[in-house]
């Protein structure tokens, strides 16, 4: 009876899995956690008030063609650090001589400042302030003729460069006198294709301000 019972018993246990189970597969440890981004640098912004240039577009003819020009010394203050780059425009003020007309014409710029400027109630100087209403606009207060009313002008961040553009109607600044002082000696050369001589009260205007931007290091 022994020799039959422990060839059946070692069959049973072989049968019923009786070997040593397989060492278990170690599960893979987990991933670091990726690193978090690096804040960028905190930048000022300032606008450079001794590089702002000013532009303009009156329009003669009918047709309304363009005749630009600007001035050749702008001063503006009021300048001071701000976090993005169109609020550095916010609160600056601007006074412009009449004097400075530029249009690269001498006796064009003489008929402007003596007859446009010049038959205003206040001919000595342009002035305003500019208010930053949003990333793209702002409300420009221009006073002119002794008068003082607003401007919608948009706004263009560039590179380190702010651009300004709006338009406004003299008529608005009771200037209609003063275009018509100007029409007048400048008849011929407002003269167009039809025979009609014209000088358009809508005026577009244009800044270009720099940007001083200055970068405080990132925080390591």
């Amino acid at each position: 009876m022994t020799r039959v019972a422990l060839p059946a018993l070692t069959l049973l246990l072989v049968a019923c899995g009786g070997e040593a189970p397989a060492p278990a597969t170690p599960a893979p440890a987990a991933p670091a956690p990726a690193a978090a981004p690096a804040a960028p640098p905190a930048c000022t912004y300032t606008a450079d008030v001794a590089a702002v240039t000013v532009g303009w577009k009156a329009f003669k003819f009918t047709e309304k063609t363009g005749v630009g020009g600007g001035f050749s010394a702008v001063t503006v203050a009021g300048a001071k650090g701000a976090p993005a780059a169109h609020s550095a425009l916010d609160g600056l003020s601007f006074e412009i001589a009449t004097t400075a007309v530029d249009t690269k014409n001498p006796d064009r710029d003489k008929k402007i400042v003596e007859q446009f400027f010049g038959t205003m109630k206040e001919t000595a100087a342009l002035k305003g302030s500019l208010a930053v209403t949003g990333p793209d606009a702002g409300s420009l207060t221009v006073t002119m003729n002794g008068a003082t009313h607003p401007v919608p002008v948009k706004l263009a961040v560039e590179g380190e460069t702010l651009k300004l553009s709006g338009a406004l109607d003299l008529t608005t600044w009771g200037a209609g006198p003063s275009i018509d002082a100007l029409n007048k000696v400048c008849e011929d050369l407002h003269k167009g294709a039809d025979g009609v001589t014209k000088l358009w009260p809508d005026v577009e205007i244009s800044a270009v301000v720099p940007l001083k931007k200055d970068c405080a290091p990132a925080a390591g």
